[in-house]
């Protein structure tokens, strides 16, 4: 139905605007007011409209045009009859939209539908008049509606509502018992014994058959007394329980859903990723979600089927638009270090800083924090992750720069030394020219042979340990890494840092005593506060880099 979807934006402000095809699941992700909720508002207008105007975002939508024959057959399930027959020319439908009480009636023109599919232009009266009644979108502001009472209404005629669609659905209503079965343990049942209204309950068991659900007598008045309406249970069960219902009930082909995690514990923002992702994908639909949760994310990669992610950003009245497409988050998925160190959530952040181990995460994630809380230059809205060691690095920062994500990188000096593979993959992941590569491996090689010839380890002292040229030559070589987004301690390593506290002892249980000796209570006069030089102008750097716009080493 849906086959691109075209922005006004890409990459940069001298690229390409982006265009792609939405797939099963399409997730809008980035920082706050980037326009995640704003670009599904747009959408929503085009296919109600068929036109962009004054859009911020989106420039244009595709779609693939229905047979004839399709298209009679969606307009005869929304049919809606009435006392009163629509004029000659025009047929009255209905559409759902479950957030709303009242259904909305409209009368279409069918002969605009059929002269779009027969000329093969996607008109605005095509939109008018058939995309609408198969798109439907759902936010914060309207979920609870979802699991509220419906009026149970003429089963003799087309639906007006989403429960009454449900109940008339046994195949529908079973899809959804195991769903929240699977979910928390209990069965949605719907519960038409209030007569005039329809309500969601949840049993502790299914219903034996349908007539047990279904009918007035006192079995199922039995049954239904032993179940709790929907309205006991938690904020989390209601909204997971409400998309699930609402977004099931009637065949919608363009879903939008604002931040359908909210309410929900990251394990059911994960199932129900993967539950809509299921959805969409058994009924050729394309959901468009906008979405702060890295577990709602991953539940939709976990489906298996085709999910794009497109990072939108805004900042210095400078828009932004990157697509991580389908086939490349499945390679990264299969990668075990980047699952392990939940690289999917810095999508959600401005910038990154990677590690070499976890102690190095959790040491400059601390010295950052102090920065912050001094009101000094540090890193704001930043995640700070590690890999295994400074040849895994690369495996990180690559695709999240790919993603327009400043993802620098921290490496003990020891990154001059060792086998060339690793160095190249780490430059070529902050996308440095290959001629520098080619020059800084000469130079990385000059450098290793200045600290053999004078008998020195290259993490016991780095640059420090050398004078005149050669230590000239070295912090060059560093200054040239820096500007790529690669930070090299240049005293050694991590334990280098902060020297005058006089940490002593193993490795292992270093990060333990720097943290003993820096101190937990702001109040206390001990408690290690910023101060120039050593780590903070070190961290203040890096803060640099991921702020400056014009930063080197970016995937265009």
């Amino acid at each position: 139905m849906l086959s691109k979807i075209l922005l006004k934006f890409g990459s940069s402000p001298n690229r390409k605007p982006l265009e792609f095809e939405p797939g099963t699941m399409t997730v809008f992700v980035g920082t706050n007011n980037s326009g995640k909720s704003l670009i599904l508002r747009e959408i929503e207008h085009y296919t109600e409209a068929g036109y962009q105007e004054e859009h911020n975002i989106l420039d244009k939508l595709e779609f693939v045009l229905p047979s004839e024959e399709e298209v009679r057959k969606i307009i005869h399930q929304r049919k809606y009859v009435t006392d009163d027959p629509p004029p000659y020319g025009l047929i009255s439908v209905v559409t759902i939209q479950p957030h709303d009480g009242e259904p909305t009636e409209k009368l279409i023109h069918l002969e605009f539908i059929i002269e779009a599919i027969r000329t093969g232009e996607c008109t605005r009266e095509f939109c008018e008049n058939f995309i609408f009644l198969l798109k439907v979108r759902l936010d914060g502001r309207t979920r609870f509606a979802l699991t509220e009472k419906r009026s149970s209404g003429d089963l003799q005629n087309t639906p007006t509502n989403h429960l009454l669609a449900l109940f008339k659905d046994d195949k529908a209503r079973e899809k959804i018992r195991n769903i929240t079965a699977d979910a928390f343990g209990l069965y949605f049942v719907i519960d038409p014994t209030g007569m005039n209204n329809l309500r969601i309950r949840m049993s502790s068991r299914p219903p034996q058959d349908s007539t047990e659900e279904q009918a007035l007598d006192q079995r199922a008045r039995d049954f239904h007394g032993q179940a709790k309406e929907i309205s006991q249970f938690s904020d989390g069960i209601k909204a997971f329980t409400g998309i699930i219902a609402a977004v099931i009930s009637t065949d919608y082909k363009i879903i939008l859903l604002d931040e359908p995690e909210a309410f929900l514990h990251p394990p059911l923002a994960k199932k129900l990723g993967r539950r809509l992702t299921e959805i969409a994908a058994e009924r050729q639909s394309h959901i468009l979600a906008s979405t702060h949760s890295s577990d709602f994310l991953m539940g939709c990669i976990q489906s298996g089927e085709k999910v794009n992610i497109v990072r939108l950003t805004y900042k210095q009245n400078i828009a932004t638009a990157r697509i991580l497409p389908s086939e490349k988050i499945q390679e990264m998925m299969r990668d075990p270090l980047l699952r392990s160190t939940g690289v999917l959530s810095t999508l959600f952040y401005e910038g990154a800083i990677v590690g070499e181990a976890d102690r190095d995460r959790a040491f400059y994630q601390e010295i950052n924090e102090r920065l912050l809380a001094c009101g000094e230059k540090g890193i704001d809205n930043c995640v700070f992750l590690n890999a295994q060691n400074w040849q895994t690095i690369h495996r990180i920062i690559r695709p999240l720069r790919e993603m327009g994500i400043p993802a620098a990188a921290i490496v003990d000096i020891d990154v001059l030394k060792g086998d060339t593979t690793p160095f190249r993959d780490l430059l070529k992941a902050a996308f440095v020219p290959q001629p520098l590569i080619d020059t800084w491996g000469v130079l990385r090689g000059n450098v290793r042979v200045i600290f053999e010839n004078l008998n020195l380890k290259l993490k016991e002292g780095g640059i420090s340990l050398l004078s005149g040229g050669d230590r000239e030559t070295t912090q060059n070589l560093l200054n040239n890494f820096s500007e790529y987004g690669i930070f090299i301690v240049p005293n050694g390593e991590v334990e280098s840092w902060l020297s005058d506290l006089k940490v002593t002892g193993d490795k292992s249980d270093w990060l333990i005593k720097v943290f003993e000796k820096m101190g937990t209570d702001p109040s206390d006069p001990n408690y290690l506060k910023p101060q120039n030089g050593d780590v903070w102008d070190f961290i203040k750097n890096v803060a640099s880099w991921i702020a400056n716009p014009l930063r080197k080493g970016m995937s265009e």
